[in-house]
């Protein structure tokens, strides 16, 4: 669909560059598949604060701890949408979300940010640790399973399990 569209936009301006305007796109079709795929399920669970929350929460501790990414985008939506749209629904007892957020602040501590691919290192990798590792550590206070269960779902996304 990326490569449709900008094709499109090409015909209309010779100038674009294709493959730059179809990385954009892929981005950001993933995000509005993701957040589309969501709403979905919640019109049928009525969990629309839980997806909102879900969403902005996930974005924000991906964004600042990396983590590995799917074999593709389209796997990405499926994934991203379904894990939003059915978090909300999630209830853990108290004893379990302190321990799913104990899991998750080491981890964060130790391994955050990890990412999996080429970047260009900007220096803030400290700043990104201390603040998914104290958002994290919140959950202590919250007591929230949606935020539990995303923060050790990201957090697992984040350990090296092989060298690379």
């Amino acid at each position: 669909m990326s490569m449709f569209i900008a094709q499109t936009i090409n015909k209309a301006d010779p100038t674009t560059d294709i493959e730059l305007m179809v990385y954009s796109l892929q981005n950001r079709l993933n995000q509005f598949f993701a957040i589309t795929i969501a709403l979905v399920i919640s019109a049928w669970t009525g969990q629309w604060l839980g997806i909102v929350s879900a969403y902005l929460l996930l974005m924000l501790i991906r964004g600042r701890s990396g983590g590995r990414h799917l074999p593709s985008l389209t796997w990405c939506s499926l994934v991203s949408g379904i894990f939003m749209g059915l978090v909300p629904l999630i209830n853990y007892n108290e004893k379990v979300i302190i321990v799913m957020t104990v899991v998750s602040v080491i981890t964060f501590l130790l391994y955050a940010p990890n990412y999996f691919h080429e970047r260009n290192d900007d220096g803030s990798d400290l700043k990104n640790k201390v603040i998914v590792t104290g958002i994290a550590a919140s959950n202590l206070f919250i007591e929230s399973s949606l935020m539990a269960t995303i923060l050790v779902v990201q957090a697992i996304t984040i350990i090296p399990w092989s060298r690379r």
